[in-house]
Order: structure tokens, then C-alpha cells, then sequence
């Protein structure tokens, strides 16, 4: 293999999905995409849906590597948070 496929730390990728379901019922979906801005700030783009009252909760994290506080939050609505995907190269779609 000549590492030509494996993900550098520079690259912004989808993370993790977790699926919650309740009795086969469909419940939240929640996907977290991350991406390293540098040697000393990282980030994570959580999206998270509720089936039951389709609303949508986001959230930037943006880490800081020997800093405190170590991390900052902030909620975005669902079209901020589309925004910092797509300027990261990525879409949900």
C-alpha cells in the first residue's frame, strides 16, 4: 500500500454517525465531521436530528491544544452549519 488513500491531518472527513433507536422506532441521528485547521486547532461539525420533532441541533466545537479553556462551542442553525461543511469540501448529501 503506498499510503495514497489514507487521510491526512489536514483532511476534513466524516467522523462518526450514532443512530439512536427506541422499541424499532427511529428516535436521532447525529453525524460529526472533523477537520485539523493546524498543529494547534482542530474542529468538529455535530449535527444532530430528532425524528420525533424534526428539528435539527448544531454545533461547532473548535479545539485548542494546550489552551484554556480547551474548547469553544456554538450553536448554529442548519444553514451555518451546511456553510462550514461545504467550505470544508464536504455536504450531508
Amino acid at each position: 500500500m503506498d499510503g495514497s488513500h489514507r487521510l491526512s491531518r489536514k483532511d476534513a472527513h466524516h467522523f462518526a454517525k450514532e443512530v439512536t433507536i427506541d422499541h424499532g422506532r427511529l428516535i436521532a441521528e447525529e453525524d460529526s465531521y472533523n477537520k485539523f485547521n493546524n498543529d494547534s486547532v482542530s474542529s468538529r461539525l455535530i449535527y444532530l436530528y430528532s425524528f420525533g420533532s424534526k428539528t435539527w441541533d448544531c454545533k461547532l466545537i473548535t479545539h485548542y491544544y494546550r489552551a484554556f479553556p480547551p474548547s469553544v462551542s456554538e450553536q448554529l442553525d442548519l444553514a451555518e452549519a451546511d456553510s462550514v461543511l461545504n467550505s470544508w469540501g464536504l455536504s450531508r448529501n
